[in-house]
C-alpha cells in the first residue's frame, strides 16, 4: 500500500467512525481536525482529487480548497458526459463506436455518482436516450419525480 493509499484509508476510517458513532450529528472537533490534517498531507504529497461523498465529512467541516476542487471535478465529469453524449449522437446506430460511447458514459456517470451527492439531473444535452442511461440515473429521476408529486398534490 502506498503512502497516499494509507492516508486515504485513514481519512475513510475517520468518516466511518463519525458515521458509526454520530450519524445524524456533526463530527467532533478532533475528528474534523484529524481529517483536515490528512487532507493537507495528501495535498503536500501532490494528490489533487476528491474522496467521494461517502468518504467525506459534511461540507461545513471541509476546507474551501477541497470544496472548490470537488466542484471542479463534478463540472469536468459533467462536461465529459456531454462530450460522450455528442460522440454517441454522431455514431451509427448499433456501431462499435456507439457501444464504446455508451460504455464510456456509464463509467463517467459511475464516477460522478461516487464523487457527488447527485441530487439533481444533468443538462439534457449531456444525456443519452433513456434506454442507454445508467439505471442509477433513471432511479434518481424517478425519485425526483416522486418527491415533486408528493409536495405538489392537486
Amino acid at each position: 500500500m502506498t503512502e497516499t493509499e494509507k492516508v486515504l484509508e485513514s481519512a475513510r476510517t475517520i468518516v466511518e467512525a463519525w458515521k458509526r458513532t454520530n450519524p445524524q450529528g456533526k463530527p467532533g472537533q478532533e475528528q474534523s481536525r484529524r481529517f483536515n490534517d490528512l487532507l493537507e498531507q495528501l495535498y503536500r504529497s501532490g494528490w489533487d482529487y476528491v474522496l467521494g461523498w461517502e468518504n467525506e465529512l459534511p461540507d461545513e467541516n471541509l476546507p474551501a480548497r477541497y470544496l472548490r476542487r470537488r466542484a471542479q471535478v463534478i463540472h469536468e465529469l459533467e462536461g465529459e458526459l456531454a462530450n460522450i453524449a455528442s460522440r454517441f449522437r454522431g455514431s451509427q446506430e448499433g456501431s462499435e463506436a456507439q457501444k464504446k460511447a455508451i460504455s464510456d458514459y456509464h463509467e463517467v456517470m459511475k464516477e460522478l455518482f461516487r464523487v457527488s451527492h447527485m441530487e439533481s439531473t444533468i443538462d439534457p444535452d449531456a444525456e443519452l436516450p433513456d434506454e442507454h442511461m445508467p439505471q442509477a440515473y433513471m432511479d434518481l429521476i424517478q425519485k425526483l419525480v416522486d418527491e415533486y408529486r408528493a409536495t405538489h398534490k392537486p
